[in-house]
């Protein structure tokens, strides 16, 4: 949890490096949240987390674990639990998500 809080403060670029090099060393911390918003057409939706600052992380159909629910079956308030993962290009997303309660 401690390199999501330090990229959420503000670090400079060089720490962000240095705290990218760590976290690809670790085990990702997986954090816990809520489905806000799904978009079942597309395949994608949104998740909110008390354990990150912005209120809503991009998910894709394919961010789902193998072994948890079918993307189908999700629904608006399902608790699921994931690794939150930055892209350069698009911002943070929720990778191997799995669902919490069904």
């Amino acid at each position: 949890m401690e390199f999501i809080k330090r990229m959420f403060n503000g670090d400079s670029k060089e720490e962000s490096e240095e705290t990218e090099t760590e976290v690809e060393s670790t085990k990702p911390e997986r954090i816990k949240g809520k489905i806000i918003f799904i978009n079942e057409d597309k395949g994608w939706g949104f998740i909110n987390s008390h354990d990150l600052k912005f209120t809503r992380i991009f998910f894709h159909w394919q961010g789902l674990l193998p072994n948890t629910t079918n993307f189908n079956d999700l629904r608006k308030g399902m608790k699921v639990e994931f690794e939150p993962k930055f892209f350069e290009e698009f911002g943070w997303r929720a990778i191997k998500i799995k669902v919490l309660d069904e």
